[in-house]
């Protein structure tokens, strides 16, 4: 975007874009008027809406109503006129205790997307990193039933992953005793791809070890490749959507609802988003997908401890979404998590 308004101008604009965003109605000139507080009339205001207009940041429904921010609109509202850094007392306060219950890392996580939503009154999303990146501090095997093993695996990061692993090899309750304590003097620092391939070379090595533990380690490690883990999205608060007045047809709700059922397209959404630093906003098309694009997204990645992206967190809702709240609302979590990882 290269332009900016006149001082005057933005300030009427801003004004426009949160009267829209509070009542979901097209902004007249009058009511600029009485709200801008810049002592100008309604003509002038037109005038300036006019202007808005041939810059395509809103539009006129029809000849009689007032006025709605458009895509471009948003964006530079977005872009020049929000804090993305003031966020409330009250939200803070609430994101901290959460973060403060005494809670496993991977539970509480898992509590994100709902306490995003709540406080946001969108959907609230968490995206965990890619575990096989991973590197590993400890790996505990648990026998569940003659065909079926549970691998826990906690990776130095901090999270813990459960997996139920096929018992092809019919392992017994002390053959898991004995691989989980052999496997855990080999197994620290490394990522489970790492940690086959050293597997590998020791069975292939001249003299190597050929072991039955080694062996049985193997062939669990040949389980643990079918059943490797993808990024593990959680999304709460759908039925949010349906309390915002864009989604009072149940043609388009149901249209918007199918294509969040497809993880796919939010797991393209949100692996753009890792790569880019900071808060990222994304409105209405600048969604690829056609069936997103009535809607905005706010993500943050968050860090360990060692500075490595973990995942991300975000908010999805109608594009005429409250963005002074809820960017500081996505960044202060993001950040709080941070700190959060870094104390365990």
């Amino acid at each position: 975007m290269d332009f900016r308004l006149e001082d005057k101008k933005e300030s009427v604009f801003k004004t426009l874009v949160q009267e829209y965003v509070q009542f979901a109605k097209p902004v007249s000139s009058g009511l600029i008027a009485k709200k801008s507080n810049l002592g100008l009339s309604p003509a002038t205001i037109r005038n300036y809406f006019a202007e808005f207009e041939e810059l395509g940041l809103v539009f006129q429904p029809h000849p009689s109503a007032g006025r709605v921010p458009t895509d471009l609109g948003f964006r530079y509202y977005v872009n020049y006129l929000v804090n993305w850094e003031a966020l409330d007392t009250e939200s803070a306060t609430r994101i901290r205790s959460f973060f403060e219950k005494s809670e496993e890392i991977d539970s509480l996580m898992s509590k994100v997307p709902g306490m995003l939503s709540q406080l946001s009154r969108q959907i609230g999303i968490l995206l965990l990193p890619k575990l096989e990146e991973e590197r590993l501090r400890e790996i505990h095997f648990l026998w569940l039933d003659v065909n079926r093993i549970l691998a826990i695996f906690i990776y130095q990061g901090q999270i813990i992953e459960h997996r139920v692993l096929k018992n092809q090899m019919g392992l017994k309750l002390g053959d898991l005793h004995r691989l989980t304590n052999y496997l855990n003097q080999l197994v620290k620092g490394k990522t489970l791809l790492e940690l086959r391939t050293y597997l590998l070379e020791e069975m292939k090595a001249p003299g190597g070890n050929q072991s039955q533990e080694l062996k049985k380690l193997w062939g669990l490690s040949e389980e643990l490749v079918k059943s490797r883990s993808q990024r593990t999205l959680s999304i709460e608060g759908k039925s949010n959507l349906a309390n915002h007045p864009e989604f009072k047809q149940a043609e388009k709700l149901e249209m918007v609802l199918k294509a969040l059922e497809d993880q796919r397209i939010l797991l393209e959404l949100l692996e753009e988003s890792v790569r880019t630093p900071g808060v990222r906003v994304s409105i209405g098309k600048e969604h690829l997908y056609p069936e997103l694009q009535g809607l905005a997204m706010i993500t943050s990645g968050y860090f360990n401890s060692r500075g490595k992206s973990m995942g991300n967190i975000g908010v999805l809702g109608p594009k005429r979404m409250d963005y002074e709240r809820l960017i500081p609302l996505v960044r202060y979590t993001s950040q709080v998590i941070g700190e959060f990882l870094a104390k365990r």
